[in-house]
């Protein structure tokens, strides 16, 4: 998925454990796997996501394709779990990245990224 692209999902494979935003595991009309969230992210969070990704794309840094994608009623309709916590419709979706990459966890890598300002300051000067 290039970014901003639209996909659909044919498949609910799984909930993701770990982290706050409980995503779910979709297979996508392209094959590929991809990490989603729904209704369990309030739709500013989502839209704070999806600026975030496009931001660090425009900058260059190593990002995950990431977009929308469509999550048909019918693909809900036996799983109780994703029809509450993922619901129908778009949803924001990252690509599934199974490993680390090399990238981050090169034994040689000395780069560290902190940020002692806000964000919006980096951004207003």
């Amino acid at each position: 998925m290039a970014v901003g692209n639209y996909i659909e999902a044919v498949e609910i494979i799984r909930r993701l454990e770990g982290g706050i935003t409980r995503p779910f595991l979709c297979r996508a009309s392209n094959d590929k796997h991809y990490v989603t969230k729904g209704l369990e992210l309030p739709p500013s969070e989502r839209i704070a996501e999806l600026l975030c990704a496009r931001l660090a794309a425009q900058f260059g840094l190593p990002i995950p394709e990431h977009g929308y994608i469509y999550i048909d009623p019918a693909l809900l309709r036996y799983n109780l779990e994703a029809r509450n916590d993922l619901g129908p419709g778009d949803s924001y979706a990252l690509a599934y990245v199974a490993t680390l990459p090399t990238c981050c966890t090169h034994k040689h890598s000395r780069f560290r990224v902190t940020c002692k300002k806000p964000f919006l300051s980096l951004i207003t000067g």
